[in-house]
């Protein structure tokens, strides 16, 4: 018997309730009814969004920064990346974190799509892009953050991925999506 997925997948945000309200993200309850009446409680984190470039070199290598990430409790090899400050642009946020945490900067910041990295908890959107033509600035790191540039060929970097060393969701994307994008040309 076929259903009616429009009808079954009817959920009714039905108000929330802020239980923290941190410095990047504001944790609520919300409360939701069912498609079959009931009620529930769901976590959400509310984000405001931020951009991940991948720099390219123009040897083609990509640099990642190397950082301590206390929620895996490890460091990790990631792209640069950061919270959108309020009204800004997914490039300009883009631009802005590259030249902070590389130490690079470049006038082609190029698309490659968005990405919501937590979906069953979060409204963290990501603007995905990469970047080339670079040109040597300084990095400007906040007070907590400490960083290494390491530099890969694509191929590495993709088995890298492929392999598990890379497991920052964003990382993985734009690793994949700037490949997949080398390959169409």
């Amino acid at each position: 018997m076929e259903k009616n997925l429009q009808q079954d997948l009817n959920y009714t945000k039905c108000g929330a309730e802020l239980v923290y309200q941190g410095t990047a993200v504001s944790f609520y309850k919300e409360h939701i009814k069912l498609p079959d009446g009931r009620m529930v409680e769901w976590d959400l984190i509310q984000h405001p969004g931020g951009a991940a470039v991948l720099p390219i070199d123009d040897e083609e290598n990509v640099l990642l920064v190397e950082q301590y990430r206390n929620a895996l409790e490890r460091i990790t090899l990631e792209i640069p990346a950061g919270k959108r400050e309020a009204g800004e642009a997914y490039e300009v946020c883009a631009a802005r974190e590259l030249e902070e945490e590389t130490g690079y900067y470049s006038e082609h910041i190029v698309p490659l799509g968005k990405s919501a990295p937590a979906v069953g908890y979060s409204n963290e959107v990501l603007g995905l892009f990469y970047a080339d033509h670079l040109k040597k600035s300084c990095q400007n790191l906040d007070e907590d953050e400490w960083i290494h540039v390491k530099k890969y060929s694509l191929t590495e970097a993709v088995n890298m991925v492929m392999q598990g060393k890379i497991i920052d969701s964003k990382t993985v994307s734009a690793i994949l999506m700037y490949a997949q994008c080398k390959q169409e040309k």
